[in-house]
């Protein structure tokens, strides 16, 4: 005979068919729940135990959940013998408590007014039966509110450059980062959305831009419009500045770890550049990279050679600097579990590609941090590119 757990296990496999009937307004309402009921040819003490444990649990003795309707039956060797002829769940709210989610069904309820009040049904019913498990498991509070403003601007501002924080919604500033997947989703099936590289942008918003550090290793003089500002040996632009920014060196060491940025020796005329990873690659059509050597130095792995790699795509001219098998049997006590890079290598030269193996071999992947590297070892390299 089904016992009271199993029967809040049919419930909550009943859960999506129920949240679909309540989107579409279809009656859901009393229902049955096929299961075994027993026989009255069962052992009399285990049914009579098994009967008085599902009553106990009922709505009958609890006030919700289940109704148990019974029969009467006879058997020549039982005697007359109550049983089972079916069990049901009357309304929504025996439902929700069997589910253990009467909170949730209430707010799931609000929930779908709310939507379909922000949105037109035929637009947005196919993504909200898509969805639904999801708005009903994940949404609290008021994120049902919030989730409505921000959806409803962006639908109608599809290209309105703000950050995400700017958006005239009074939700914390995390709520569209936590639910950015669900955004895009009913956004996506609204209207189309904006060419771009990643969700924030595809949704018209404005991310946040990497700054790009630069150093030198002699002060500089700063001028606003005919006024001095000082000098300084360190600025920060952003990639769009970086663009029509340009400074008398001969050469400029691109570096992958802050730390190396503002430690590593630079002779007379060098700069020192420093992004922060992949971040790199939004320095596009500067004007400093067209009039200097470049040198690449970024941690020695996979993900490093790929950086390289990817930069030389947008500056041929692009030189390696300490990412070489030397470098690595230098240091080889340094190595550590790197992680795989999953893309191609198409712009390595031969020499990078060696190093490149080495911390693929079936030890690999491998890593050798950057600052693992001695200030020591990186001025007897730099001397030896400056001497040719």
């Amino acid at each position: 005979m089904i016992s009271p757990a199993e029967i809040k296990t049919k419930v909550e496999n009943k859960k999506n068919e129920y949240l679909k009937a309540k989107i579409l307004g279809t009656p859901f309402f009393p229902l049955s729940l096929r299961a075994d009921k027993g026989s009255i040819h069962d052992d009399f003490q285990t049914r009579e135990s098994a009967l008085a444990t599902l009553f106990a649990q009922s709505k009958a003795k609890k006030g919700k959940g289940y109704i148990v309707e019974t029969e009467t039956k006879e058997s020549r060797t039982m005697g007359r013998q109550t049983a089972v002829s079916n069990l049901l769940v009357e309304t929504e709210d025996d439902f929700l408590y069997l589910l253990g989610a009467e909170n949730k069904g209430s707010l799931f309820s609000a929930n779908v007014a709310m939507l379909k009040a922000t949105f037109p049904e035929e637009e947005f019913i196919p993504w909200l039966l898509a969805k639904k498990s999801e708005v009903f498991s994940r949404w609290e509070g008021t994120d049902g509110q919030w989730f409505c403003q921000i959806t409803r601007f962006l639908v109608d501002n599809p290209n309105c450059g703000l950050f995400a924080r700017e958006l005239p919604a009074e939700a914390p500033t995390k709520f569209l980062e936590t639910n950015l997947a669900l955004v895009k989703s009913l956004v996506g099936s609204l209207r189309p959305l904006v060419e771009g590289d990643d969700d924030l942008t595809r949704l018209g918003l404005r991310k946040k831009e990497s700054l790009v550090k630069i150093r030198s290793n002699r002060p500089f003089a700063v001028n606003l419009g005919s006024s001095s500002c000082g000098q300084t040996s360190t600025i920060i632009l952003t990639p769009e500045s970086l663009r029509s920014f340009n400074l008398a060196a001969k050469r400029i060491f691109i570096v992958e770890n802050e730390t190396m940025f503002f430690t590593f020796p630079l002779e007379a005329e060098d700069l020192c550049l420093y992004v922060g990873g992949y971040a790199l690659l939004a320095c596009k059509g500067s004007l400093l990279f067209q009039t200097v050597g470049i040198y690449y130095f970024g941690d020695l792995d996979e993900h490093g050679f790929a950086i390289l790699d990817k930069f030389r795509t947008l500056y041929p001219q692009t030189k390696s600097f300490c990412m070489d098998i030397k470098t690595l049997e230098d240091h080889c006590a340094y190595l550590l579990k790197g992680k795989s890079y999953p893309g191609e290598y198409r712009n390595l030269t031969p020499e990078e590609k060696e190093a490149l193996h080495r911390v693929q071999g079936p030890e690999g992947p491998l890593l050798l941090e950057q600052e693992r590297i001695s200030l020591g070892y990186l001025k007897n390299r730099l001397q030896n590119l400056t001497n040719g």
